[in-house]
């Protein structure tokens, strides 16, 4: 379905010449654009994608940035005219490059241009989200794939928009906001399984967005998507022996944003090993909620489910023995090994 009501700014900057140049964020920009421009459903001319032109160029800068908000907000005012029964609704906002934080509410965004002298090249990215606040679209989605790392000098800018501090907050607004680490943290990049690098934290995104984190019946909500980056993204760390943990924050009046819907979700065998005389399989959500059951054989000894993600609690009967499991991809196709056939009942 097309969301024509939509906009989207994409940022990614991996060129820094005065700093450490990275690997992964213009092809994880490109990456989230297209999956906006697919099952997102925005029109290709909604999703305004910015990036780093390479180590000769000091790009983009702090007023490219906000001309591209410019040239979104002329778009969503021109679309509010012609239709003003059916008004914009959502912007999506995703960075990816270097990061810092100056307090736990704070993060400054760095330009290309910056320095070690001139680290203040940066968008404060707290002023950028209060004043977008006041500004048509009621509901805002923020991604932001960097480093939170303390560095107390450095606050960054809000932007040049000329505001009214009288002027109050878009009706029945929601902002959604996605950070790769927690305060302090770092956020990395690794190659893994493939041939460029990918961040940590857009990658667990990505797999959410593209059916990880879809629903039985092919919903994904913006609370849905922030439960799977948690869990994938603490196994994906694990894995790379790094230390970064997913944090997020919704505030408004819906929790719960509707990001695509009709998708595929991910599924992934268990293979169950059961006791001799198991006679029923039951399945239960986190909800508490029955979402399969299966009978066994006279003796059998193994059976396979094929769920969806999620955490699960897996019980056999007549025995009682059940584990609870968290069920995420496997990316070689493994199923996941569940064994039941004891006397005692765990958490996997």
């Amino acid at each position: 379905m097309t969301q024509d009501q939509d906009y989207a700014l994409i940022i990614g900057i991996a060129h820094y010449p005065h700093l450490k140049s990275l690997q992964g964020p213009i092809e994880d920009a490109r990456r989230v654009a297209h999956w906006l421009k697919g099952p997102g459903g925005l029109p290709w001319q909604n999703v305004k994608v910015i990036e780093s032109l390479g180590l000769e160029h000091e790009r983009p800068v702090i007023d490219e940035i906000n001309k591209g908000f410019d040239e979104i907000f002329a778009r969503a005012e021109a679309y509010n005219k012609e239709r003003p029964r059916r008004p914009v609704r959502r912007l999506y906002v995703y960075f990816a490059g270097h990061g810092c934080s100056r307090e736990r509410n704070h993060l400054a965004l760095i330009m290309a241009n910056a320095d070690r002298r001139n680290l203040n090249r940066a968008m404060n990215s707290t002023e950028y989200r209060n004043a977008l606040a006041r500004r048509m679209f009621p509901e805002q989605i923020y991604l932001f794939d960097c480093c939170r790392k303390y560095d107390g000098r450095i606050t960054g800018h809000g932007p040049d928009w000329t505001s009214d501090d009288t002027e109050e907050d878009v009706q029945g607004l929601t902002q959604v906001v996605m950070y790769a680490a927690g305060f302090r943290q770092a956020a990395h990049e690794r190659s893994m399984r493939w041939s460029v690098r990918r961040g940590l934290f857009t990658q667990a995104l990505m797999e959410g967005l593209e059916g990880a984190a879809a629903t039985a019946s092919g919903v994904i909500t913006s609370a849905g998507l922030g439960a799977y980056v948690q869990r994938r993204l603490a196994v994906l760390a694990k894995s790379e022996k790094v230390r970064q943990c997913y944090t997020g924050d919704t505030q408004g009046e819906k929790q719960h944003l509707i990001l695509a819907s009709g998708v595929e979700p991910w599924r992934r065998e268990v293979s169950v090993t059961l006791p001799i005389d198991a006679s029923r399989i039951v399945v239960n959500d986190e909800h508490g909620d029955t979402v399969w059951t299966q009978v066994t054989a006279p003796g059998q000894t193994q059976a396979a489910l094929h769920l969806t993600l999620g955490l699960y609690t897996i019980k056999v009967e007549p025995t009682g023995v059940s584990m609870t499991i968290d069920l995420l991809p496997d990316l070689d196709g493994n199923a996941y090994p569940l064994d039941l056939s004891g006397t005692y009942s765990c958490h996997g």
